[in-house]
């Protein structure tokens, strides 16, 4: 075996000179997809981690990494020194435990109900203050019980201990599939956002990531 090169705190490749890094969104389809590029790509050595969007974003501008994957409220954020492409498109959806005795609710009963949300800071909190300033409403109008900066918390936080949270639909649609939570529908109330694959501008992209960037915009089911 060739030596192994360190090219960033979670991603290796042996014997590669350019640095292959890349942050992600949660820790159930990215890492799929990964694995499945890698059969491809046998000596690629891979280990994962998530940050929010605003560190990937940091990271990547100060070269500690060179390409990244993040959530957006935009398809087309003004970068100004970095390159973005949408990966796919996905919504928010208000989740429970399945023995909740209802499919349904208004967006008006939503404040009575005990919520589990991301810290303020975080985007897909400024998504859902987006939509809720649609109807008149504030994040400081819910019934915030805990605040935590893992969507993957928060997710198991109510499939153990009950209560509702907004989350991505790609983070628990195979919680859904499985019976361990439920979406409550709520009308006409979708808040959309992107995953977008970003470097920065000046930076070449290498083979390699040029193949999991066209591997990943191939897979927008995924």
């Amino acid at each position: 075996m060739g030596a192994v090169n360190k090219i960033s705190p979670y991603i290796y490749r042996k014997v590669y000179q350019s640095r292959f890094s890349l942050y992600c969104w949660g820790s159930t389809r990215l890492p799929s997809a990964i694995y499945q590029f890698k059969t491809t790509s046998p000596d690629l050595k891979v280990s994962l981690d998530v940050d929010s969007a605003e560190g990937t974003l940091t990271k990547v501008r100060n070269h500690d990494f060179d390409i990244g994957v993040i959530t957006s409220e935009s398809q087309n954020p003004d970068f100004k020194d970095l390159a973005s492409q949408v990966i796919m498109k996905d919504c928010l959806v208000f989740v429970t435990k399945p023995d909740i005795p209802f499919d349904g609710v208004d967006l008006k009963e939503v404040p009575s109900l005990p919520l589990i949300l991301r810290n303020h800071d975080a985007t897909l909190s400024k998504i859902l203050q987006r939509e809720l300033k649609k109807y008149k409403l504030d994040t400081r109008d819910l019934n915030i019980k805990i605040k935590s900066n893992s969507t993957e918390s928060i997710k198991f936080s109510i499939i153990i201990t009950g209560g509702f949270a907004f989350l991505p639909s790609v983070i628990v649609e195979s919680e859904i599939q499985a019976g361990l939570l439920k979406e409550v529908h709520i009308q006409n109330f979708n808040p959309s956002f992107y995953y977008l694959f970003i470097h920065r501008k000046n930076y070449k992209l290498s083979n390699q990531e040029a193949r999991l960037k066209s591997y990943l915009l191939n897979r927008l089911d995924f």
